[in-house]
C-alpha cells in the first residue's frame, strides 16, 4: 500500500493502538504526542493522511488545519474528537469521527479520504465532510 498516516494525539495509548492498527493494514505510520511534534512531522512532507485529535493542550487540532492551509498542505485529514468541532473545522477535514470510534470505521474513513486523494490531491480540501452516518452504522 505505502501509505504514510501521521497520528497526532496527545494520549499515547491511543498512538499506539493506531499504530498497531495502521501497521497491520499495510500503512507506515509516524506518531506525534503533540501538536509541536505533529507540525514537525507535517513539515518534513510524505504524509498521506493525519489522524488528527481536535483537544490538546497547547497546539489543538484547529492549529494544525490552519498551519496546514496555509503552507497549502493536501494531506487528507480525519479529524478525531471526544467533543463537537465547530461547523467551519468540520468543512476542512474528509471525516470527522467521534471518541470512542470502532476500527472498521476509522479504517474505512481513512481509505475513503486516501482514494479521494489520489483522484485529485490538489483538491483534497474541499470545503465539505466525507462524514456518512451510514459509516457509523454499518462499521
Amino acid at each position: 500500500m505505502d501509505k504514510k498516516i501521521l497520528c497526532i494525539d496527545d494520549a499515547v495509548p491511543i498512538l499506539l493502538l493506531y499504530q498497531r492498527i495502521f501497521e497491520e493494514h499495510g500503512y507506515r505510520v509516524s506518531l506525534a504526542a503533540n501538536g509541536w511534534e505533529g507540525l514537525n512531522a507535517l513539515n518534513q512532507g510524505n504524509i498521506d493522511c493525519v489522524v488528527l485529535d481536535y483537544q490538546m493542550p497547547g497546539l489543538d487540532g484547529a492549529a494544525i488545519l490552519g498551519h496546514m492551509a496555509r503552507r497549502g498542505m493536501t494531506a487528507a485529514v480525519i479529524l478525531v474528537s471526544g467533543a463537537d468541532p465547530p461547523i467551519e473545522l468540520r468543512s476542512q477535514v474528509q471525516a470527522v469521527l467521534e471518541k470512542p470510534m470502532r476500527i472498521a470505521e476509522l479504517l474505512k474513513c481513512v481509505e475513503r479520504a486516501l482514494r479521494t486523494r489520489q483522484a485529485d490531491p490538489r483538491n483534497i480540501h474541499v470545503r465539505r465532510t466525507f462524514y456518512d452516518s451510514q459509516i457509523h452504522h454499518d462499521a
